[in-house]
């Protein structure tokens, strides 16, 4: 069987064992005969689970441009061939980069290199060697297109709801941390305010506080009690308009329910509409370190405050604790939170500075 292929070029097919098989175009000028034949992917079959096999799943639409593709599998299939392929509504590859895989082996990530078209209907293509090879077919969203007005992005500022958004990593404990935090959080949401951007340079800097909201529906405030955290200092962002990404390789702090959450080699990114008033697919991935976690969470859990125990609990969840970027020490979990919403807030006077302690209770 010969594989359908884009009009020109060479389509590359990411395969799990992290290579690249090239296949050519058919082209009517080509007598060699040198075309790439028969099937692609593993002679092994390794099966997608039954249920939610992929993210964005099948006949999605609105899903961010710059939206990571995950692939779920029922065994362990790193370096067994396994191969993935996106196409556009006109069948053009959309280049990925090398997958990356959870611990488990069984959960693989995928990232478009330049992101997708905006509106446009995509076809992820999974070669798993079960026979006719799953396709999942999606559709992005509006968002992609250059803010209008980008130096009116600084000092705008966007709540971002903490119990929203899609737990990609870890695999199989993201509910239980979502509803832990949906638990705690109440009416407490995190502030993000552009501090500074040059559209020129491609740079952009953010500030994070923690908000609440008044008893009865009452107006938004910030907390200036808790510590701001200005993200400049982890490291800064980069802008390519309307996307934004801000990596820190030293860690960066995120305040959620009043505890100062530390997540090593931390990213955060979103992307603004043209209007620059929506901020949508704003992700929060990096590591957390069940050192920190275990004393706050692990007697809620009846775990008590040895991290080693809360790994063993993440263990039973195919989520099993990792090398930490730290120190190397195996209590850290890969955490990445996609598609978090965040609402304009319209009144301004956020100052994004700590009161003094001596104000505080």
């Amino acid at each position: 069987m010969r594989i359908p292929l884009a009009p020109c070029g060479a389509l590359a097919l990411w395969s799990a064992a992290g290579t690249t098989t090239l296949v050519s175009p058919d082209d009517p000028q080509d007598t060699d005969d040198t075309d790439v034949e028969g099937p692609v992917g593993p002679t092994t079959c390794f099966p997608l689970p039954s249920s939610s096999p992929t993210v964005p799943e099948d006949g999605a639409l609105d899903v961010f441009f710059k939206s990571a593709l995950t692939v779920r599998f029922t065994s362990d299939a790193v370096g067994q061939g396994v191969v993935f392929e996106l196409e556009d509504l006109l069948g053009f590859p959309v280049a990925l980069e090398t997958p990356t895989w959870d611990g488990t082996g069984r959960t693989a990530t995928l990232l478009p290199v330049d992101g997708m078209a905006p509106d446009t209907r995509h076809t992820l293509t999974i070669h798993h060697g079960c026979g006719t090879p799953t396709t999942v077919t999606f559709t992005t969203g509006e968002i992609g297109d250059p803010v209008t007005n980008p130096a009116g992005l600084v000092g705008r500022t966007w709540d971002i709801d903490l119990a929203s958004g899609t737990w990609v990593q870890p695999a199989g404990i993201g509910v239980l941390l979502g509803s832990l935090i949906r638990s705690y959080v109440g009416d407490e949401t995190i502030l993000l305010e552009v501090s500074a951007l040059d559209a020129m340079a491609g740079t952009l800097d953010v500030f994070l506080g923690r908000a609440l909201y008044l008893p009865n529906g009452g107006a938004l405030y910030q907390d200036t009690c808790e510590e701001t955290y200005d993200l400049t200092a982890a490291g800064g962002g980069s802008f390519q308009d309307p996307y934004f990404e801000i990596v820190s390789t030293t860690g960066a702090t995120v305040p959620i329910i009043g505890y100062p959450f530390t997540l090593e080699t931390m990213v955060l990114s979103g992307a603004f509409d043209t209007t620059g008033q929506d901020l949508v697919g704003l992700r929060i991935a990096g590591e957390l370190d069940a050192r920190t976690l275990a004393p706050t969470f692990g007697p809620v859990l009846g775990l008590g405050t040895n991290p080693s125990t809360l790994c063993t609990l993440v263990t039973s969840f195919n989520a099993p604790c990792r090398p930490c970027s730290s120190d190397g020490a195996t209590f850290c979990l890969q955490v990445d939170l996609q598609d978090l919403e965040a609402d304009l807030v319209t009144q301004q006077g956020f100052d994004f500075v700590e009161a003094p302690l001596s104000t505080c209770p």
